[in-house]
């Protein structure tokens, strides 16, 4: 359903659908909707996710590079050298 809506370009098919499945059963067009819905807001999770885990990756590759903060592994405590 959703690559269909993305394919048409229509962000609101998934709502026509769900006027066509509620002629037939208000039940099954509740049901769709809710699991459309609900799959739709896990993709803007992800989505969001993915941008905060870059931003979060460039800013800490950024001060590695200008020198603020040291990437390599820590030495262990007891270590000689």
């Amino acid at each position: 359903m959703l690559a269909v809506q993305k394919e048409v370009g229509d962000d609101r098919l998934f709502m026509k659908v769900g006027e066509v499945l509620g002629a037939s059963s208000r039940t099954l067009e509740d049901a769709f909707l809710t699991a459309i819905r609900t799959r739709m807001a896990e993709i803007q999770g992800r989505d969001f996710l993915v941008k905060q885990i870059k931003a979060h990756r460039a800013n800490k590759a950024e001060k590695v590079r200008r020198g603020y903060i040291n990437d390599s592994p820590p030495r262990p405590a007891n270590s000689l050298s």
